[in-house]
């Protein structure tokens, strides 16, 4: 705890130290951390979609459950031309095509995928 409390006096959150706790900051740091390689997972994602599939619009959400945030849990929402003609199956088996190396250790994902014309009827009925 010493040597925490000698490292902190160094680079000036010694006061930080002592308002919050050693603890406090730690989880503070590593929940910045944890909440940045969350964002660079799902924009790694989005792009990938976005290149193999020519996607137009993409979301893509880690719902895991917990603060962890650990990239087991997605919510995705994919809009590619490619996907006109195709059935609801094909859409989504050239989804997982796309995310197998990815997605090897996900538990499971929600995906829900349109094709630019289905986009568009989606928005005439609204």
């Amino acid at each position: 705890m010493l040597a925490f409390r000698n490292a902190f006096k160094k680079i000036g959150l010694f006061a930080q130290y002592e308002q919050r706790g050693l603890n406090q900051i730690l989880k503070m740091r590593m929940s910045n951390s944890v909440e940045e390689a969350k964002r660079q997972k799902e924009n790694q994602i989005a792009d990938l979609l976005k290149q193999e599939l020519s996607a137009t619009y993409v979301k893509v959400e880690d719902t895991s459950v917990g603060g962890s945030a650990c990239g087991q849990m997605y919510k995705m929402v994919v809009q590619s031309p490619l996907f006109n003609e195709k059935s609801r199956v094909e859409q989504h088996q050239m989804v997982n095509n796309v995310l197998s190396d990815i997605f090897k250790d996900v538990h499971g994902y929600n995906l829900k995928t349109l094709g630019v014309e289905a986009k568009k009827q989606e928005e005439a009925k609204q």
